[in-house]
């Protein structure tokens, strides 16, 4: 599973536009699963077998 973060900086440096749609087949490349932290918890989002995303904790 992918980890993607971003420092405090990155976030609070990006412009107040709406941020670029993230294509769901670059987020998990070969995989199922894409783990994501926020706020010191740890989520999977997981794509499922009828094209569906589910966000867990």
């Amino acid at each position: 599973m992918k980890e993607l973060s971003l420092s405090r900086s990155e976030i609070c440096a990006a412009p107040l536009r709406p941020a670029e749609p993230i294509p769901a087949e670059q987020l998990f490349a070969s995989q199922d699963k894409v783990r994501i932290s926020f706020k010191g918890q740890v989520y999977t989002l997981s794509l499922t077998r009828n094209d569906k995303l589910i966000l867990t904790k």
